[in-house]
């Protein structure tokens, strides 16, 4: 045969799909008939493979033989149950079948010595069905329980896969001329089941022949972080890691709908990181980075601690933080009594060495908005000043905390849910004073599914609405929308992964000394650590399409990609805070709390005594008032009454 043809642009279509509903394995044996099975002996090819079967040849064929274009595997169920309570069916239903290109129209049909070898053992075929131009046949395999035990016996030995290598095709086109063809090697390995069929397995059935086509993918990958926190602290939140490709609308008007994705990569978790906006701090740090200081170094004049907190139990003090760097034991603390104050952590330990650190830039508060790109994260994890082992021979383990030992390995479907909680939580000025808090908001979204096909109506609005309607990172929505006006092509969103992204606000404090202790004098917040998980060679597999019940599993050629996110500032940040060392901060919390009280003992009352006479006072007035008012208009009533009496008098004496 001078070429291989394709099966359905790679991949086998799942007959099972269609025909048998969907049951399941731990079924009784009074129900395991309880399912009517389509007799796919009576369907039609284009039934089995749709209308389209010019798509299984290659587009450059100029095959004149009769070729095989599929070959499927019907129902196939393992031998014996993984536990008692499972119900598996053998053979019961298992059939092969296979369907030919017959360019030259030969009279096929029935023939009885018509074969076909696989994986070394010839098989008889029987003739079952033809499209009306001849140019199609349909056969099945006979005496199929020896193709079963053998194909039991490989999938035992391959972790359930079954291998069928079509080897020889042999037909009968008249009575005494048979023709042979050999050396074909035309590979289809099977995995998965159909539904109900596996018993305790979950894996949907697929097929890739080998030396197929496939399906070219460009990804572009994006993240979504909500504006709060995930509930766990104030400085942790939830990261959902996507990505979005372009595929040929040839392929969803052939195939359907998009269902699942396969995908794998290798999670890594990158060493915290600091952000500074600090120049001096900064340049005091770089000669130390990489180097192992232990907890302290009083070479170092400069402390960060991140996510700074003060409680006393039992009496003592402790300050406590998550990361930090260059932490001593104690310090002295000027406090009512002068004494020493442990430095304790809430994680399970200090950074040391530091190796990555970025400068946000001068200026009070720059690190509250800096952004560090994916780029510069990139190519920090590739500087090679401190050597050591690679990961994946690109970046260097040092700057990682942890990374898996092997790929994660999905299969994600379109309905897929990925839950994510944003919560913010707020203080008035009184809260802050006590030492309490109030939630603003929180937020639970559960309809994040794992695929989502773009339309015109998700790319409505502005940036920030478009990135918050489909969960994603504002400064790719541009991109999305270059994609989506691609020509002949349809945008797809894919969901894969949910992580914890911590961002927590550090302190910069100077190492100082007072009556022979380690003092610690706030300087600023202008700062914070990060810390994210990573997904090297992103890789998608497959893609699973479906269409009136049938499932089409294409593979999918891409360059493996690392999607490593930007970093971005804590959900809580404070104005900077320069100069002012914590012991005069609370003395002064202190004096203005003694003022307070002092106040209310001594001058309230006062107070309260001196309001209360000038209320009297000004009682007593408008009663006065009063009286003297009423006493005026009387007399006012009796001068008038006099002038009356007067004006009488002289009227009658001018008469006279």
């Amino acid at each position: 045969m001078k070429k291989r043809i394709m099966a359905i642009l790679a991949v086998l279509v799942i007959l099972c799909g269609i025909f048998v509903p969907d049951i399941y394995a731990a079924v009784s044996a009074e129900e395991k008939k309880a399912f009517s099975v389509v007799d796919l002996d009576k369907t039609t090819i284009t039934e089995d493979l749709g209308n389209n079967l010019s798509a299984y040849l290659d587009e450059d064929t100029s095959e004149t033989d009769v070729t095989l274009i599929s070959l499927q595997e019907y129902c196939y169920s393992p031998k014996y149950p993984s536990n008692a309570d499972e119900v598996v069916y053998g053979d019961e239903y298992y059939n092969v079948y296979l369907y030919f290109y017959n360019p030259n129209e030969y009279a096929l049909e029935s023939k009885a010595d018509d074969s076909v070898q696989i994986s070394g053992y010839e098989y008889f075929i029987q003739y079952l069905d033809k499209t009306s131009d001849g140019l199609y046949y349909k056969y099945k395999v006979i005496y199929k329980s020896d193709l079963y035990n053998r194909i039991t016996a490989y999938s035992y030995l391959h972790s359930g896969a079954r291998e069928y290598v079509v080897e020889k095709m042999s037909f009968k086109v008249a009575p005494n001329a048979t023709y042979l063809y050999d050396n074909l090697s035309l590979t289809y390995t099977f995995d998965g089941y159909a539904s109900g069929f596996g018993g305790d397995s979950t894996r949907l059935i697929q097929c890739v022949m080998e030396g197929s086509e496939t399906l070219h993918l460009d990804v572009t990958p994006t993240q979504y972080r909500p504006a709060g926190t995930n509930g766990k602290n104030n400085y942790t939140r939830d990261m959902l890691h996507s990505v979005y490709f372009s595929v040929p609308n040839s392929y969803l008007e052939t195939y359907g709908e998009m269902y699942e994705v396969h995908a794998e990569w290798l999670n890594a978790v990158t060493a915290p990181a600091l952000v500074t906006g600090n120049q001096t701090a900064y340049n005091a740090i770089t000669p130390y980075l990489g180097q192992n200081i232990g907890k302290y170094t009083d070479s170092l004049p400069y402390i960060y601690l991140g996510h700074v907190g003060g409680i006393s139990q039992g009496g003592d003090h402790r300050i406590f933080y998550d990361f930090g760097y260059n932490i001593p034991d104690v310090i002295f603390w000027g406090g009512t009594s002068f004494d020493y104050v442990p430095v304790v952590y809430n994680k399970s330990s200090y950074i040391s060495p530091l190796y990555l650190m970025f400068n946000s830039g001068s200026g009070a508060n720059s690190a509250d908005t800096y952004i560090v790109s994916s780029a510069t994260i990139k190519q920090a994890l590739q500087n090679g000043a401190y050597g050591g082992d690679k990961v994946l021979n690109r970046y260097y383990r040092c700057f990682f905390d942890s990374v898996d030992t092997s790929k994660t390995e999905v299969r994600i479907t379109k309905n897929y849910n990925f839950p994510i909680t944003d919560m913010k939580v707020s203080q008035t000025w009184w809260e802050k004073f006590l030492g309490t808090s109030h939630i603003e908001y929180s937020n639970f979204y559960n309809n994040i599914y794992g695929i989502k096909q773009i339309s015109a109506s998700d790319l409505s609005g502005n940036t920030s609405e478009v990135a918050q309607r489909l969960y994603m990172d504002e400064n790719d929505v541009a991109g999305l929308r270059t994609a989506f006006m691609e020509t002949n092509s349809t945008v797809f969103l894919f969901r894969f992964q949910i992580s914890d992204y911590i961002s927590q606000e550090a302190t910069l404090y100077n190492v100082g000394s007072f009556l022979g202790g380690t003092t610690l004098s706030e300087v600023d917040t202008n700062a914070y650590f990060f810390q994210e998980t990573v997904n090297l060679d992103f890789d998608i597999l497959d893609v699973t399409f479906t269409k009136n019940g049938r499932y089409t599993v294409i593979p999918v050629a891409m360059d493996p990609i690392d999607i490593i996110p930007a970093a971005i500032p804590p959900v809580y940040v404070t104005e900077d805070v320069l100069g002012l060392p914590d012991y005069f901060r609370m003395i002064m919390a202190v004096l203005g709390i003694i003022l307070l009280i002092a106040f209310v003992l001594f001058v309230l009352p006062y107070v309260l005594k001196a309001v209360s006479a000038l209320v009297g006072f000004t009682t007593k007035s408008v009663k006065s008032v009063a009286e003297t008012s009423k006493k005026i208009g009387k007399d006012i009533k009796g001068y008038r009454e006099e002038r009356k009496k007067a004006k009488k008098a002289r009227s009658k004496r001018s008469k006279k």
